[in-house]
């Protein structure tokens, strides 16, 4: 009976390759978790969050003005670029600044500027990207300005979050506005970034404390935050005492 029903199987795995190809039906011992982390440049943020961004998935990042967001993400970008993969910044709200980028240590060369005329054109770019299968990073900023841009953000992200696992092409969502379901639910991580207050010499603001909380983490817990000091003279940062 047990002979039977391996045959049977066997002869049902069959079909479903011929029909389907070798990837409809594989064991779950191919699936291995291959999830990697680009750093974010600040050790104990690093270690609140396993080891930094994950590869081939969605991040978000979002804050109010001041509140290190930007930053944070720029110095992420320059620490992927320290790792070989290029960088692809889309800037919905033309906010950009390559000084301040380079200043954050980043390679304006190994970086690559989109500005699209809506979501659905940033997400079309974001997904031809993943679909090459080269290792990067992809930063969407200012992603909630362009109005009722939600349904189709929703839309996008679930066509992208595939593409990305498979090949390895990481996403970091800025949004410094309104909260967003879509992202809440396709992204894998999700930080706040704070303000805490103004780092000082003598009369001259130098930086500031930045706390960044942890909102959602798939492979992790929540609820917890880490202090990290931002200085505008060197923009990599210090950690915080």
């Amino acid at each position: 009976m047990v002979e039977d029903q391996s045959t049977q199987l066997k002869k049902a795995l069959a079909e479903i390759h011929q029909r389907w190809g070798n990837e409809a039906l594989r064991p779950a011992s191919s699936l291995k978790p291959q999830t990697t982390y680009i750093p974010t440049g600040y050790p104990t943020l690093d270690s609140l969050i396993n080891g930094g961004i994950p590869c081939g998935r969605i991040t978000e990042i979002n804050g109010s003005p001041t509140s290190g967001m930007t930053t944070l993400t720029m110095n992420i970008i320059a620490q992927a670029q320290g790792l070989g993969r290029i960088g692809i910044y889309v800037d919905f709200a033309g906010v950009f600044d390559a000084d301040y980028a380079v200043h954050c240590g980043l390679q304006l060369e190994g970086l690559l500027i989109a500005r699209p005329l809506d979501t659905a054109s940033a997400m079309d770019v974001l997904q031809i990207v993943a679909d090459t299968g080269g290792a990067g990073i992809s930063v969407l900023d200012h992603i909630m300005v362009i109005p009722h841009s939600e349904r189709i953000l929703g839309g996008g992200l679930r066509r992208l979050s595939p593409a990305l696992r498979q090949s390895g092409f990481t996403a970091l969502l800025l949004n410094p506005g309104q909260p967003s379901p879509a992202l809440a639910q396709h992204a894998a991580l999700r930080l706040t970034c704070e303000n805490q207050g103004w780092i000082e010499q003598g009369r001259d603001i130098v930086g500031y404390h930045v706390r960044v909380s942890v909102l959602k983490m798939l492979w992790g817990k929540v609820d917890r935050w880490v202090d990290i000091d931002v200085m505008l003279d060197n923009a990599a940062g210090e950690e915080a005492a």
